[in-house]
């Protein structure tokens, strides 16, 4: 992709240009870079005009191997990627998953509604058995003391599970009720051992958001800054109603 167009590719230095890429995407081309485990992608970027479908259908082309496997398109907010206050179950961000060039410019259409210039990421679809977020131990802010961890079946996205871990991934606590069951033992410490690896990469704790594919691997989603979280009495965190203040900045 010629990275002076309005179409940049994760694996060019244009992409960690927040301005125009959006910084979800600039985190996961730096992550990538690092050598993370992050799919490959390509950004309409906010230079990009709608009406320039043929663009749109040439990425779709190539990204997608002439349909041959699914993409997902995402927004990637310009400037700082803060999340929204919310409930539990908007931890874990919807995907769109399109399967031919129509359904991609239809998602496009409603991700750019109300922001003509909205970077657009699309990335192949890693089709998983758990989605989730992980909300790194910030301690040394004054807040977390050890990891969240929220997770979904992709089928079932609004049961989320909630717990808390330690470093290595073991489950220390579970914060939701009923017959909720999340991922195996083997499978959160391999999101752990990522979140090691990203705080190494961007030289502080950062959230993560994952999927783990239907191979156990472990996939990057979105690089962010740690957001903060009410802490409840007792010490426990009120979980998660993030307040949409940073406590480090994205590399």
């Amino acid at each position: 992709m010629n990275t002076t167009a309005p179409v940049i590719a994760l694996d060019t230095p244009a992409a960690l240009d927040a301005a125009r890429v959006g910084r979800k995407a600039a985190n996961l081309a730096a992550a990538r870079a690092a050598g993370l485990p992050v799919a490959p992608g390509v950004v309409l970027t906010a230079d990009w005009s709608s009406d320039d479908t043929a663009t749109a259908v040439q990425v779709w082309r190539i990204l997608s191997h002439d349909g041959a496997r699914s993409l997902v398109v995402r927004p990637s907010a310009a400037g700082t990627d803060r999340r929204r206050s919310g409930a539990a179950t908007g931890a874990v961000e919807a995907a769109t998953v399109v399967h031919d060039a129509e359904a991609m410019l239809s998602a496009i259409a409603t991700l750019r509604a109300h922001n003509a210039t909205t970077p657009v990421l699309m990335q192949p679809h890693v089709s998983g058995m758990w989605r989730g977020v992980l909300f790194a131990d910030d301690a040394g802010g004054g807040w977390r003391a050890r990891p969240l961890v929220v997770a979904a079946e992709p089928t079932a996205i609004d049961s989320q599970w909630i717990a808390e871990l330690d470093h290595t991934g073991r489950v220390r606590d579970i914060l939701t009720g009923g017959d909720l069951v999340g991922p195996a033992t083997h499978l959160l410490a391999r999101v752990a051992r990522i979140a090691d690896k990203v705080a190494r990469a961007f030289n502080s704790p950062h959230d993560i958001e994952w999927v783990i594919a239907d191979d156990g691997r472990v996939q990057l989603m979105r690089v962010r800054p740690v957001v903060r979280l009410h802490t409840a009495p007792g010490g426990r965190n009120d979980v998660p109603a993030p307040r949409p203040e940073l406590v480090s900045s994205a590399a």
